[in-house]
């Protein structure tokens, strides 16, 4: 098919483009609950120490929080059963940031040299979008699908992607974007999920697999039947279902399909929102200086004011990882056995 601009050609996979130089994310499958028993069952959240079985995290997911047999579970095995089912999750996340900050990371060493080809160029135009960097006019699922972005046309791609001129400011854009481009720690993703849900107890979970109480705030001007924007106006949400929360019914709680497209948002949100720039500033001198990336020393810094209405959210966090639970220990872990290693020392529990 052609247009009137001429033929239309999809822009080859920039990842393809690298595969001599990038290694590829593990690839997870979906799986029943009765599947992962086994695994669950190596899962003890009461011990301080990360053992062999819990390292040898699965490459496979469930798409919900199997809730209703959560609420049959004692205690502690409901936080295991919890965690045994979203840690896979908040792995592959991390695995995929860190292919994509290692992808990064190759192309902008060869701005210098001004040796970037045009795959090369699309790729980082849409890594500087999908951070909030820069804005323009794209369609919306291609800043948050690699497969919508494949099928974005040459002719497209030229409207948009930089030139050589536009990364006069090298350092700038290296430096911003490495800030972003990061994993998330997983103690913290964990204790976030834990706090919110209820260990996977709550409506949210159950109605909305929304594990990270990821909502939008309409205000009077709330419009369901409209694809809703979130905090950027040029990245208009790829899940726009919502269901209400509480008796407020400007709050819309962000509906999704499955509870990895929550952990996706949940990280995007922290990596992009201007809100989480201390998180962000403290993770990128965490990097720098070859420290494990504790959640535990992130809390105590309170990076993460703003992300909930309770004052003592930051106390009611590190009560959870440091008291009625030792998720702390998974910060050892940064993401899938197999996946390529982010630029960050593991940390060790005690």
């Amino acid at each position: 098919m052609e247009s009137k601009n001429g033929p239309r050609h999809a822009v080859e996979s920039p990842e393809k483009t690298l595969s001599n130089t990038v290694d590829r994310v593990v690839e997870i499958k979906q799986v029943s609950f009765s599947e992962f028993e086994g695994w669950c069952n190596a899962v003890d959240v009461s011990s301080k120490t990360l053992s062999d079985s819990e390292r040898d995290v699965p490459k496979f997911f469930l798409p919900r929080v199997p809730s209703n047999e959560l609420g049959k579970m004692r205690v502690l095995k409901k936080k295991n059963n919890f965690v045994c089912v979203l840690l896979p999750h908040v792995l592959q996340v991390n695995s995929e940031l860190t292919l994509m900050r290692k992808t990064v990371l190759s192309l902008l060493s060869k701005i210098k040299s001004k040796s970037l080809n045009f795959n090369e160029r699309v790729f980082l135009t849409f890594s500087l979008l999908e951070f909030k960097l820069i804005s323009a006019e794209v369609p919306s699922e291609a800043l948050v699908s690699r497969q919508e972005r494949q099928r974005i046309t040459h002719v497209e791609a030229e409207k948009i992607v930089l030139s050589d001129k536009d990364y006069e400011n090298y350092d700038l854009i290296e430096r911003q974007l490495l800030d972003r481009v990061n994993i998330i720690p997983v103690a913290m993703s964990l204790a976030q999920a834990a706090t919110e849900t209820g260990w996977g107890s709550s409506r949210w979970t159950r109605d909305y697999n929304n594990l990270a109480g990821l909502q939008i705030n309409f205000g009077s001007r709330l419009n369901l039947s409209s694809s809703a924007k979130n905090e950027n106006k040029n990245y208009v949400l790829k899940f726009p279902r919502c269901g209400l929360s509480g008796k407020y019914n400007q709050i819309c709680a962000i509906t999704f399909e499955t509870i990895h497209e929550s952990v996706q948002l949940y990280a995007r949100r922290l990596n992009t929102v201007s809100l989480f720039k201390p998180f962000r500033s403290e993770r990128a001198r965490v990097t720098t200086s070859g420290e494990c990336l504790s959640t535990k020393k992130l809390l105590q810094k309170k990076v993460l004011n703003g992300y909930a209405a309770d004052l003592m959210y930051h106390k009611t966090l590190t009560n959870l990882i440091a008291k009625s639970s030792h998720i702390e220990k998974f910060d050892g872990l940064s993401q899938l056995p197999g996946a390529c290693l982010a630029n960050l020392t593991p940390c060790l529990p005690a």
